[in-house]
């Protein structure tokens, strides 16, 4: 470092600290929403496949007829 006073070490022990301690919570964070996108993506997947279910029970049949 170039400052003129000197920084006690247990200052940046403490910085240190503070700044493992601000990752560990994102990391926390990130974990949790990552658990939660995939719950939403696997909602709204099965929320797709029963309206493509119920659009396919709701058409009517025709066979086709080739001439």
């Amino acid at each position: 470092m170039s400052s003129h006073t000197p920084v006690k070490s247990t200052t940046i022990e403490r910085m240190r600290q503070v700044v493992r301690a601000r990752l560990e919570v994102l990391r926390k964070l990130e974990k949790e929403r990552n658990h939660i996108l995939r719950e939403v993506a696997r909602y709204l997947s099965g929320k797709k496949a029963e309206h493509e279910k119920k659009i396919m029970a709701e058409m009517p049949y025709t066979p086709v007829k080739y001439e």
